[in-house]
């Protein structure tokens, strides 16, 4: 019975090191899809306002479709990272009658709406 328990601690605390690593990858994963994100914002744009300027070279035309492309799936990608943090959130804190709860209901019932509509372009 005592190597048992042994075996529990031994298996506690590669546990809470693993929870240590897993926060750190957490935050570090966030940040860097932030900054991919931003990196391809600004190329894109750098390239954007040289088209303004003369034609672009082929080169440079396939660069900022590859890069357009590496945008989307980058912001895809932040896309599922937060929403698998509020998915996490809602788990933890459920429909309680929460500040959380209230801000998400808040935002579906704000993001469903219609605000106006277009006829005839104007």
């Amino acid at each position: 019975m005592n190597g048992v328990m042994w075996w529990f601690r031994v298996f506690a605390i590669k546990l809470k090191s693993l929870k240590k690593k897993l926060i750190a990858w957490n935050k570090n994963s966030g940040d860097s899809l932030k900054k991919n994100l931003e990196d391809c914002r600004v190329k894109i744009k750098e390239l954007d306002l040289l088209e303004e300027e003369r034609n672009l070279s082929r080169e440079e035309f396939v660069s900022r479709n590859v890069l357009w492309k590496e945008f989307q799936i980058v912001a895809l990608k932040e896309e599922i990272f937060w929403k698998q943090r509020v998915r996490v959130r809602w788990l933890k804190e459920g429909d309680r009658n929460t500040k959380f709860f209230h801000k998400v209901a808040s935002h579906h019932r704000n993001s469903n709406g219609i605000y106006g509509l277009m006829i005839n372009d104007s």
